[in-house]
């Protein structure tokens, strides 16, 4: 496996070595504010492993054309309506049913299943191959 080292990617991987370590120095030192250490930890996990992931493909693979932006588009397009779908069927299921539910308990819900329901979809969009 080819692994690319330009800047680009030096800087990516570089900037999320430094945020662990940043993290792991406040988690460490610096006890009431450990969370913001933790959450460090876990942002520059995210950015090593995203850059890593990046690193093993080619630069030609990772730049959007016209096909990936289009899946993009369908993608969420039929992400959007899905949420106002499942957000209406919420709201009718708290009329009839009296739950009482805060537009806050509704929104973790809704926000997964958006988030999820994306990339679901522009992973099926991308093998389906009719995004035109």
């Amino acid at each position: 496996m080819k692994f690319r080292r330009d800047k680009d990617i030096l800087r990516f991987l570089g900037m999320g070595l430094g945020m662990i370590f940043l993290g792991v120095i406040i988690f460490l030192f610096i006890q009431p504010i450990f969370f913001i250490g933790a959450g460090l930890i876990l942002g520059g996990l995210a950015l090593l492993v995203s850059g890593l992931y990046t690193g093993s493909k080619p630069r030609t693979d990772v730049m959007i054309d016209e096909r990936v932006l289009r899946i993009n588009e369908k993608a969420g397009y039929h992400t959007y309506w899905m949420i106002m779908g499942i957000a209406g069927f919420l709201w009718v299921l708290d009329i009839y049913l009296k739950l009482n539910m805060n537009l806050s308990d509704g929104l973790a819900l809704i926000t997964f299943i958006g988030v999820y329901a994306f990339l679901i979809l522009r992973y099926y969009f991308g093998k389906k191959g009719d995004a035109e």
